[in-house]
């Protein structure tokens, strides 16, 4: 019986199965989290995406927490937190 449960959990549907769930487990996770992508941190820099997107490469800027297709996630509270300490250094931003 122990054969049948070890090939039964390496078929297609087990492993399909197994791929559902952690999708779930990673959207949930991406839902509750206060993430941001580059158009959002430009609105929030007031600055155009491409300039957005020469901050994030900065040395300073926060690490993105993920990337995926959709390109890199950061925690809305690093930004904001840098954003501050940013505009103080020149008052004009």
């Amino acid at each position: 019986m122990t054969g049948q449960l070890e090939r039964a959990a390496r078929t297609p549907r087990a492993v399909t199965a197994a791929t559902r769930h952690h999708r779930h487990l990673r959207t949930s996770a991406a839902m509750t989290s206060p993430g941001v992508r580059l158009v959002e941190i430009a609105d929030l820099l007031g600055v155009s995406r491409q300039r957005a997107h020469q901050i994030a490469e900065e040395k300073g800027f926060p690490a993105p927490l993920a990337e995926d297709v959709g390109g890199r996630v950061w925690s809305r509270y690093e930004v904001q937190a840098w954003a501050k300490r940013w505009r103080g250094e020149k008052p004009w931003r």
